[in-house]
């Protein structure tokens, strides 16, 4: 996006390549659809809150019993 710096893009890189990945489908109706997910401990859900007000995109998801956290864009 429009204003985020080098480091905020080379951050992104690095997480979502160690933990992460990016999702390219057709949909049923021909379009290209396109999913982000994250997933993290959830002591790191900071870090996902960061991301997210950064790109202004997804939701996270908490599952506790597995102590994990998304953040999915679809």
């Amino acid at each position: 996006r429009e204003g985020t710096g080098g480091g905020v893009i080379f951050f992104l890189v690095g997480i979502i390549d160690g933990d992460g990945y990016i999702q390219v489908s057709k949909t049923e109706k021909g379009f290209i659809a396109v999913k982000l997910t994250i997933s993290l401990h959830i002591e790191d859900i900071s870090v996902l809150n960061y991301i997210q007000s950064v790109l202004k995109i997804g939701k996270l998801k908490t599952y506790a019993h597995q102590q994990i956290i998304l953040l999915i864009n679809f």
